[in-house]
């Protein structure tokens, strides 16, 4: 039998309350993560693309360099976050207790 989304119950136990949800779009909380997750990755990327720009001169050299650099550590952090299970809906709703986990992950990946 398949689960019905929780609107749905929520409508057809108390349809009196369905006028009151928003209507406008909202966030599932399982999607949370990857967004959390998908800015995390934008934000090293832009940067790392930065503080290339601002600190050296062109040069295809560099570029090769630091354009793995930044993958490289992007990656890193994500998969560190990840296994500090930094990612987790509880983690994202309560980041002081999980801070010590979250302090160690960051002085790992940099």
């Amino acid at each position: 039998m398949l689960a019905m989304p929780d609107t749905l119950q929520e409508e057809r136990l108390h349809p009196e309350r369905a006028s009151e949800r928003p209507k406008g779009p909202y966030l599932p909380v399982s999607h949370l993560p990857g967004l959390v997750i998908a800015l995390d990755c934008v934000v090293v990327t832009v940067i790392g693309v930065l503080a290339h720009v601002a600190l050296l001169p062109f040069s295809p050299v560099t570029v090769e360099y630091f354009v793995f650099a930044i993958v490289f550590i992007t990656l890193t952090n994500v998969m560190l976050l990840s296994r500090a299970d930094m990612y987790s809906v509880n983690a994202i709703m309560r980041p002081i207790s999980r801070s010590d986990f979250l302090i160690v992950a960051l002085l790992t990946a940099f």
